[in-house]
């Protein structure tokens, strides 16, 4: 059994995005690279996102990336581990700046045990 994850999306506007993604360990797998954030599943659908913010509760042992997809590999922009918060919004959003990207967002937990889970609450700009 994988680590139990879903992911809420509370608002979906023309312009900004509010999703809620959680997960729960379940002490022997991980998560690795799962799509939490796709753009084509938005109404209207963008080319890609922004992140204006994003809060963070990650419990027990162990890390949440956050990646962009993009080919080759994806590229991580965030390592969050215990509680926090990055506000973006001076800087107009973190945007995606991978090369070959698809503008959708990843999600890897490394050293996750039957203890941990997630909680991370993110805040986005559609970009067309």
């Amino acid at each position: 059994m994988a680590i139990s994850a879903t992911t809420h999306i509370a608002h979906d506007g023309e312009r900004h995005v509010l999703m809620q993604l959680v997960g729960v360990g379940n002490g022997t797998d991980q998560e690795t690279n799962e799509l939490k954030v796709d753009v084509a599943a938005l109404a209207p659908v963008p080319t890609s996102v922004k992140i204006k913010g994003i809060e963070y509760a990650i419990t027990g042992p162990g890390t949440v990336t956050l990646s962009w997809e993009a080919t080759p590999s994806p590229v991580p922009f965030a390592v969050l581990q215990g509680n926090g918060e990055f506000d973006y919004c001076k800087i107009e959003g973190l945007p995606n700046l991978a090369a070959d990207k698809t503008g959708n967002i990843l999600a890897s937990t490394t050293g996750f045990e039957g203890d941990s889970a997630y909680t991370i609450k993110l805040a986005m700009i559609k970009k067309y």
